[in-house]
């Protein structure tokens, strides 16, 4: 897609996220130059952090991200601290080694099952009841998915037994000690909270 057809295909939230987050332009929807198009479309990290993160580039919150979808390059992508309900948008992102969505709005994780270069998942602090969607990521060796709604931890399992090193699932309201200890027999991966 050519940078000023994409510019314009954007919300105007993600205009703004852009040029404030990015290109520390303050939140305004102008476009940036051909040359910052093309810098914000080649990206190989993307950090928007809401107005309520500890270190803030944001002031004000996303609600999808569908700005990130012709970001093709996208290795690390930090989103924290918005109103995000789902990672459908990542789908095609393959290239994504690291993803930090903690404290947002997600329900549920579809959309990263064949991402198999994610090596983090920082997914704390949401409302996720499954982690099912991870169960072909085998590269997977830190996550953090503690302060959600799971009732069990299928989906994390043999595949990722030989690379997760840092596996934090708690505290989760609703998984029961039972859960755990099985899956910790089961699989000998160790529950850490944090």
């Amino acid at each position: 897609m050519q940078p000023i057809k994409w510019w314009e295909s954007l919300s105007d939230l993600w205009k703004k996220a852009f040029n404030e987050g990015v290109l520390c332009r303050g939140a305004t929807t102008e476009i940036p130059t051909l040359e910052q198009l093309q810098q914000l479309l080649g990206l190989s990290v993307l950090r928007l952090a809401g107005p309520d993160a500890q270190y803030p580039n944001l002031s004000f919150e996303l609600k999808d991200l569908s700005g990130i979808e012709q970001l093709k390059h996208l290795e690390i992508l930090v989103v924290i601290h918005h109103q995000i309900r789902n990672l459908d948008e990542l789908k095609l992102h393959k290239k994504l080694k690291s993803i930090f969505v903690f404290n947002n709005h997600i329900e549920q994780i579809n959309g990263i099952e064949n991402l198999n270069s994610v090596q983090e998942l920082y997914c704390q602090n949401n409302y996720i009841d499954s982690l099912k969607p991870l169960s072909k990521l085998t590269q997977l060796q830190t996550l953090y998915c503690s302060g959600n709604q799971m009732e069990s931890l299928d989906g994390v399992g043999p595949r990722q037994a030989a690379s997760l090193k840092k596996f934090y699932c708690l505290p989760n309201a609703k998984l029961l000690n039972q859960e755990i200890f099985r899956f910790e027999l089961e699989f000998g991966i160790r529950c850490e909270r944090g």
